[in-house]
């Protein structure tokens, strides 16, 4: 698999999830579409097995468990260092293509002087890879195309204008996340890191070098995971270390007591923190695949705002996949399309109506472990309500016709929905529904 470049406590965790459906919102990020009020927003109701059914046999999954940590844990295998200084490498063509664009301000839609982003690209100091640190992510952060935390959109006239994303947003990294840090920037400000899913600029204050000693300890184990988003961690003197998203793999003392994260706060070089967290907001890595645990874990990144490559603390598409299968072991890269090949992709036939689709979905697909793909999105499926297939996904909008040019009807969030979900919008563009524009199909498990 290619990494992308540029780009115990199971009962409460179940219950104060489905707690959480009711008590906690996020704030809608645009208009509602029809299949907000057909289909349910509750993930119980696809339900459609016994809810302590294991989704995969225990071999199976305990090859995906040593597949997730080779992946996460790339960054400080010796072997991969090459490999993913070569594939930093590719960086500097990119930046500069990106640096001759013209390119607008997000807070007031104004262009950005050339003299700004030339000086942001000078200060990437290329070439690449005089460094080549093990280090850990201190905290949560955005990866950067640039380094600048500046966000750069397209012109508020183009078609692209109507998607107003930070363009320079590749991805985020997850407190605790091995790192490989290739180079620094002019200023020392800022470095370049790969993490085991993608690479881009950090800021330096957030990444710490570590020993080898210590990231063998680490990667030892045992762990634990973070099945409760969005959840704060404290020192134990009182100080906000981060925001943990679900999915956030932590380390466990050796006794399986304590859950350890790396801190500069116990004095130079290595240390790690002993943090005290909610029972029901940890439980021992991998949680157990499971139809209730599946459903517990979709409760918890339900009605979340789109959040382009994790900008705002935010998921998007192959985020929210991503992290809905890591608390069980099972690694997804980062891209949406190279997720698509995860387990072998099955084509739906090219010629094939939205309802044979349908029909081929509901007859192969598998709830909680089917990906389906379309070019720039992925969502997975979670099985039929009222025979009708269903799939949870973050997704920004509807494709429409605005005047002359193409525009998107935003929706902005992540929801369950059927393949034609916006269908009632009278200025659609025809032939662009998720069902009519959706390629193929995996079955994750497989």
């Amino acid at each position: 698999m290619r990494h992308v470049s540029i780009r115990r406590r199971f009962c409460a965790f179940v219950a104060l999830s489905f707690l959480g459906l009711f008590a906690f919102s996020h704030p809608a990020a645009a208009a509602p579409i029809r299949d907000f009020e057909i289909y349910p927003q509750d993930p119980r109701a696809y339900l459609a097995m016994s809810p302590d059914l294991p989704l995969a046999s225990d071999t199976f999954l305990e090859e995906q468990h040593v597949r997730f940590l080779k992946f996460h844990f790339l960054p400080w295998d010796e072997t991969s260092r090459d490999f993913l200084l070569a594939d930093a490498s590719e960086y500097p063509g990119w930046q500069e293509n990106v640096a001759k664009a013209p390119w607008w301000e997000k807070k007031d839609r104004t262009l950005i002087p050339r003299g700004d982003v030339d000086a942001i690209a000078q200060n990437a100091r290329v070439p690449f890879g005089s460094l080549g640190l093990l280090a850990v992510a201190l905290r949560d952060f955005d990866l950067r195309i640039l380094p600048t935390e500046r966000a750069f959109c397209y012109s508020p006239a183009s078609a692209n204008g109507k998607r107003p994303f930070d363009m320079l947003q590749n991805s985020s990294v997850k407190p605790a996340e091995p790192l490989l840090v290739h180079h620094a920037s002019n200023d020392g400000n800022w470095v370049f890191v790969s993490a085991g899913q993608a690479s881009g600029w950090a800021k330096t204050s957030c990444v710490m070098p570590v020993s080898r000693q210590f990231a063998d300890h680490w990667r030892a184990g045992p762990f634990a995971v973070v099945i409760r988003d969005n959840l704060p961690l404290f020192s134990a003197s009182g100080s906000l270390l981060g925001i943990a998203k679900l999915g956030t793999l932590l380390r466990l003392s050796d006794d399986g007591q304590a859950v350890l994260i790396p801190s500069r706060t116990g004095g130079r070089g290595d240390f790690l923190e002993e943090i005290t967290l909610p029972n029901a907001a940890v439980a021992p890595w991998p949680l157990p695949f499971t139809a209730v645990n599946a459903t517990a874990v979709l409760a918890q990144i339900k009605d979340e705002p789109y959040g382009w490559g994790g900008s705002q603390g935010f998921r998007d598409c192959s985020a929210t996949t991503r992290d809905y299968f890591a608390p069980f072991g099972i690694w997804l890269p980062r891209n949406s399309k190279n997720q698509s090949r995860v387990g072998g992709a099955i084509a739906f036939p090219p010629k094939s109506t939205l309802k044979e689709r349908g029909e081929i979905l509901k007859k192969q697909g598998t709830p909680f472990s089917t990906l389906i793909w379309m070019p720039g999105h992925i969502m997975l499926y979670v099985g039929t309500y009222k025979d009708i297939p269903v799939v949870f996904h973050n997704f920004w909008g509807i494709a429409i016709r605005e005047k002359d040019h193409e525009s998107r009807y935003v929706v902005g969030r992540s929801a369950f929905t059927s393949l034609e979900a916006g269908k009632e919008i009278s200025s659609r563009i025809p032939g662009r529904l998720l069902g009519e524009r959706m390629q193929s199909f995996n079955l994750v498990l497989q």
